[in-house]
Formats: C-alpha cells, structure tokens, sequence
C-alpha cells in the first residue's frame, strides 16, 4: 500500500543540534594502560576481559552493554573444556597430533567468543552512549573509558566513565494541523496527548505518542495522513526542550467500492458472501488501517488460504480526492489434506498434557462456505505427566468425524459460528478402569471483537452415552483378580460403595426402561485474554468462567440422562513484568458442582475435579490430593486410595498459585548459536495452594460437614523449584516440589519441619506448557 508518511524520528536531527552545540568527542581523556595483558593466541592482540560502567545512575549496565558494540569476551563451557584439555595434552610428547589437531579444530570454531579491544570501535562507543544519553534527556552527558589490566581477574578491564549531568525536561510538545480534522475526533486526539510540560524528556516517549495520533488518524480516514518533525529547541540555560510537529492529514477518504480477485489454483472458491461478512469495513466505511489488517486475519483465519492481500487500487472504480477502492486477493491453498502424525495438546482449565499418534482427512470447503470437514482416528495417552510419575497410565482411542462453519451470523461486534462432532472413544483409566463412549459435541463459538474484556464466548451442547466396559461387576471382579484386593474383607467392601457414581451408572443402563443418552449437557463459557504471549506471556491477564450441566430444557426420560448436575468453575491468572526477565504470575481457580440427587446420579470423569500433579498442586502426584474421611489405613490400603484417586474426583476445587519466572538474557559476545540456547532457558521459584472437597468416593450419608471459613482453612501447601527450556511448542517443564502443610480428617496433619525425611515426600513433575 503506497501511502506518503513520513519516518518519525528525532535521533537525526537531536545529533545535529549536539554537533553545532556540543563536542561529539568525549571531552575527557581516554587512557589505555601501556601494561596489558597480551592473548595467549597472538601477544599482539588485547582481550577484553570484562566491560564495566561508572556513574550511570539512571540507566542500568545491562541496556548500556546492549547499546555499544564492544563485547567482553565469554568462554562457554565447550570452549573451556576443549581449551583445558588441548592445554595439557599439548606438554605431553606421547600425545598423538591427530587429537590435538581435532580437538583445535573444534576450540577454533569457537573463537568468535574471545572479543579483542579495537581502539576506533570503543571511541565509536563513547558516541553512542552520548547520544543514547541524548534521547533520553542528557544532553550534557559526556563519556570517556579506561583500559586496564585487573590483576585479581587476571585480564583487561574496559571502563566507560559517564558524567550524566542535568536531564532536561520538556518545555512545549507542539501539535500543528490537528485543527483541520473532523470535530468529533478532536476529544479522542487530545486524549492521546499524554505527555505535558515539565515530563523528562524521552525521545522513544515523545515517538509512541506521535505515532499514537498518526494510527488514529490512518484509522479514521485520514489515509494520506504525513508527519514532519520540526528540530528540537534546546534551552540550554534552564535545561528544556521543545518540540513541533507537523501533521499533513490530507482529505478524509471514503471507501467507494471493495473487489475481489481469486487465484484459486484449480480448488473450489469460496462464496463471497462469507468473505465480504469477515471484512471489518464495507463501502461507504471511512478508510480505517486498522479495519483493513483485521480483515486480513479474519480471511486468513478461514485455513483456505495461501495470501490474502488487501491494497488500495482503481482496478474496478477511479480514486477521487475523497474517495477510494479496495482490492482484496486471495491465493487459494489445497483444500484436502491427508494427515498422520504425532500431536500433543493440553486440556484447557487444568492444563494437563495428552500425546498421541493420529490420522486424518481433512478437507477445508467442503460446501463452498469454508465448512471443514474432519475424518480421524486416534491414540492417546492422557495425562503424560502421571504417566512419567506412576507405573499406571491412562489412554483412549478415539473415532471421530467433525464438520464446523466459521461464521453462521455476524451481529454488531460478534461473529457467530458452528461445530459439530460424532466420536466413539474407548478410555482406559488407571490400567483397570474402561469407558466406552458415544458422544455428539455441538459447540457455537462466538468471537468478540478486542475492543472488549471478553474475546469468546462458547455455548455447548454435549449427548453422550457412556458405560463401563465390560461391565460393572465384571470390572469388579477383574479388579479383584489383577490387585491384592479382596472384596470380601473391609477394605474391600468400602472401595466397593466408593464407586457408587459408577455404580449408578450400571444400574441406570440396566434399567427396563431403554435410555438413549446418559449425558443431555449444556455449558457456556466466556474467555477474557489479554496477554501478550499465548505460551510464555509477560504480561496482561486470562479469564475463564464456565457453567455447564444437566439441560433442564430436554428433561424427557428418552434422552434427559442420568447426569443431573450442575456445575460452576473459574480460573483467573495475571502477568506483572518485573523486569526485562523477571515476571510475576499468579493464578486462582475454584469449581463446585452440585448433584440434584447425590444417591443416583452420574457426573462424566472429564466434568469432575482432581488436584494435585504439574500444573495442580505440584507437592503432590496428579490426583491424588483430597480432603475426606477416606485416608490410608490398616482398614483402606495405599493400592486401593491411588486407585480410587485416578478413577474418581470431587465435587469442589479451590487452587492458586504464584511463580517467580527468570529467563537467562541473550548472552553477547559469544556464538550465535549458544547465546540463542541460553536465552531459552529459564527458572521458577513456586507456591502452590489448594484442594478438593465432597470426594465422589465418599458415601453421601457421611459426607463431612464443612463451614464456609474450612475451604480456605483445610487447603494444602507446597513449594518448589523448576527449570524451563522454551521450544516453539511452548517451555519444557522440570518441577521439583516439596510438599508444607498438608491437613487431615482422621490424623495428625502433615507439617514439612515435623516431618524426619522430608525428601522421601519429593516431587518431579515433567510437562509442556507453562503451569498457567
């Protein structure tokens, strides 16, 4: 798009006026000592051994190293392990010139990381810093250096010693040719209009407000708009600045005519209705930049395309003084795509992570209207983090087909679309438990624009129709034979009432009666996102409120279900940056669901709440953290608690959590390749809080009584330590964590500084993605 705007910037003119006021050149005297040590390499050549800075008190050492082009020299671990042994194979004659001539070879393609002082590029330096110092505000500032040897480190020392002197403030921001813009834009400019007398002068500052009016206008019509920067007046005596700026608006422009062009490369074109309806303009619109970038995704979001290309043109209609066209191009992909392959994702509220292997038919326009059509089979293994943790495991084989619409209706600031699915799964929990399962997933999606907290909202509808395989008592006694359990003494008696919801399950599909669906489920849930990175985010906020269960409005016998409850949970998490690799996240998460028949009812294992493994309470294994009269005893054994802990949740969640996450900055002065992987590497300190209530094990006529106040009193806590490598998939996870307060029903409740081996109570927790 060829649009006459001016590059805003005030560096170039900001170092005139230092040339004609001030001396460029360090006005101190630079010293470099006559007793330096020489490179073991070449006696020639200085290393720098270590870069240091004096009297910068307003601008920290890290963003003055990323300033200068002078590096200190860094001796990754490689290189120090090749250059220990080449040293001393090297004295020893018996040493075969074949090995030291490899191990030189490898020390060689490391050099890069050994930096040598150049005279001309450290005076170079001293003028960068003047003039960094002159964009924020130091126009007084002056620089020298020092280069000499530091006899306890052994090497060169190079000083860059900063007078900062008197930072100036602003005197006047003026804005010229703002008045020729439409009236009712005028309050929304001068909100934008932050910066005031009397602020320290910041050019970066200065620029993003600049750039702020300049956006507005090019998203309110003013397509030719140009800015011109007029030279900042220095005032040298009282130490303030003054800047005028020029706006060029031009006239507003109109979008007349929106026309479309397809290279659709021998593949089924794609309606223009749909298209024109995810466009954020339509003719008659004023010209909005904006709009157009917005459009652009909304059309690429489709999956149907290569290139979508949105441009001014007077292919179809003549530009006027007040008026323009827009073209949009599109590049068609391939619509069928067969697929095999590896996958991974994770759950959305409690973020466990699932791997498996699937294949697929997919083809993206099916009727012309970008409808996808899904055809799979998979294999999965759930849970991997439990899975690393625990000899048991839990897996599922699914079937599926799926057919969704990306856009149904658009509604003022809503888009509106539509999916729906048919899968057979076959889940095994804990090695033991079976699940066949029938389901028909309905989900309506409905996109909101970023101008509002909320981005989504998604309404379900879920018929499914489960049952244990092969059946309940069958399962029993083959529990009773696979385990030391022995259903005929205490214990065993006791697992077997704890698996009532199942229970119910078996006696509600053996009823004379023929039930179509054991699950009738309705759900909406509302998202609110706004953070800066979807994986690694270091600031901004994310929002989930869901509330789903039993559809009242399709109570018939046929197909109401036996799954008659209703549920509410949230979770809410937030980013502070602390600094450039320090951020401060936090998260809160809490879910109840209430049964309308505690004694015969059914809640699906996927609606039920657990706590406890690497994204929970990481002080625990995944699952297995409750508060409840059933606890390990000489009457209930250890097999028998993890096992009901795997297959059954509770009816109550309340977590949080609190990490202190550093990320290693990018390392300069070494290779490219070592500095990137350092930089993807990170650390977190953790608090983990939390647990669940109303285990569905319990028997529902001696369930605990709870106040309000217990909730919050009866939580459990751990802490810990975990190293993080980012991937593009998101960080690879090590989480080790100790638990602290764990309370009890029955016994003495844990306490970590009460316990004699606190590291028998160890956790490792493995994952992919960030905890929250």
């Amino acid at each position: 798009m060829k649009q006459k705007i001016t590059h805003i910037s005030i560096l170039f003119q900001v170092i005139i006026l230092i040339i004609g006021s001030t001396e460029l050149f360090p006005q101190q005297k630079n010293y470099i000592s006559p007793k330096l040590y020489v490179s073991e390499i070449d006696n020639k050549l200085l290393e720098v051994g270590e870069i240091r800075f004096e009297g910068n008190n307003s601008i920290s050492e890290f963003v003055l190293k990323n300033v200068i082009q002078s590096k200190q020299t860094f001796r990754s671990l490689p290189h120090l392990f090749l250059k220990y042994y080449y040293d001393n194979l090297s004295v020893i004659p018996e040493t075969p010139k074949t090995i030291l001539n490899v191990i030189d070879s490898k020390k060689q393609k490391l050099m890069d990381e050994i930096q040598y002082f150049n005279a001309v590029k450290v005076t170079l330096d001293s003028i960068t810093l003047i003039n960094y110092y002159n964009l924020n505000g130091f126009h007084d500032a002056k620089v020298n250096y020092t280069f000499v040897p530091d006899p306890i480190l052994k090497s060169n020392v190079l000083t860059f010693h900063i007078q900062e002197n008197d930072n100036y403030k602003l005197k006047n921001l003026i804005y010229k040719g703002l008045d020729s813009i439409a009236v009712e834009l005028l309050p929304k400019v001068h909100r934008l209009q932050k910066l005031k007398s009397g602020d320290k002068f910041n050019e970066i500052e200065i620029i993003e407000e600049i750039s702020a009016i300049s956006n507005f206008l090019q998203n309110n019509g003013y397509f030719y708009n140009s800015v011109e920067v007029s030279p900042v007046l220095k005032d040298f005596q009282n130490k303030l600045d003054s800047v005028t700026v020029i706006f060029k608006t031009g006239k507003r422009q109109k979008i007349t005519h929106i026309g479309f062009v397809d290279s659709t490369l021998g593949q089924q074109m794609v309606v223009r209705d749909l298209k024109q309806r995810l466009l954020e303009f339509k003719v008659n619109d004023w010209y909005s930049r904006k709009a157009l970038k917005e459009s652009e995704n909304n059309l690429n979001s489709l999956g149907t395309f290569d290139l979508v290309i949105m441009d001014t043109s007077s292919k179809f209609v003549p530009l006027t003084d007040s008026t323009i066209s827009i073209l949009v191009y599109t590049k068609y992909k391939k619509m069928t795509e067969w697929e095999a392959g590896w996958f991974f994702n994770e759950t959305l509220l409690d973020k466990r992570n699932n791997t498996g292997f699937e294949a697929s038919i997919l083809n993206k326009n099916i009727f012309g209207a970008a409808q996808k059509m899904h055809l799979y089979a998979n294999v999965q293994l759930k849970d991997v983090n439990r899975f690393i943790n625990s000899v048991n495991f839990d897996y599922e084989m699914q079937l599926g087909m799926s057919i969704s619409q990306p856009l149904l209706w658009s509604i003022e600031n809503m888009r509106i679309g539509a999916n729906a699915s048919l899968i057979y799964s076959y889940s095994s929990l804990d090695n033991y438990f079976n699940i066949h399962s029938t389901s028909i997933p309905i989900s309506i999606p409905i996109i909101l624009k970023d101008d509002v907290y909320l981005n989504k909202i998604l309404v379900d509808f879920t018929f499914e129709r489960q049952s244990t395989a092969p059946n309940f008592l069958e399962f029993m006694r083959k529990l009773e034979d696979s385990t030391s359990i022995d259903f005929f003494d205490g214990n065993g008696i006791m697992l077997f009432q704890s698996l009532l919801l199942y229970s119910n399950l078996n006696e509600f599909l053996n009823s004379r009666e023929y039930r179509l669906f054991t699950s009738n489920l309705f759900g909406i849930t509302l998202i609110g996102d706004s953070r800066n990175h979807p994986f690694s985010p270091n600031s901004g906020d994310y929002f989930q409120f869901t509330l789903d269960g039993w559809n009242l409005f399709l109570a018939h016998p046929l197909v109401a279900g036996i799954a008659r409850f209703i549920r509410v949970q949230s979770a809410y998490s937030f980013f502070l940056k602390q600094t450039d690799n320090i951020t401060s996240a936090f998260k809160f998460k809490g879910g109840i669901t209430h049964l309308f028949d505690a004694e015969n009812s059914y809640v699906p294992y996927d609606r039920q709440f657990f706590s406890g493994g690497g994204s929970s309470v990481r002080g625990w294994q995944s699952r297995q953290l409750h508060y409840s009269k059933i606890e390990v005893s000489k009457d209930f054994s250890e097999e028998s608690y993890r096992f009901l802990s795997n297959i059954l949740g509770s009816g109550i969640v309340l977590e949080g959590s609190y990490e202190m996450r550093y990320k290693f900055p990018r390392p300069a002065g070494i290779d490219p390749g070592i500095a990137e992987q350092i930089s993807n590497i990170g650390i977190v300190g953790f608090v983990d809080f939390g647990n669940t209530y109303h285990w569905f094990a319990e028997n529902p006529k001696d369930k605990i009584n709870m106040n309000f106040t217990d909730y919050f009193t009866k939580l459990a806590w751990a802490f810990g330590i975990g190293f993080r490598y980012d991937t593009p998939l998101g960080p690879v996870r090590l989480n080790i964590a100790l638990p602290i307060y764990r309370p009890y029903t029955s016994r003495t409740d844990y306490f970590l500084f009460n316990e004699p081996n606190v590291l028998k109570d160890l956790q490792l927790h493995i994952d992919i993605g960030q905890s929250f």
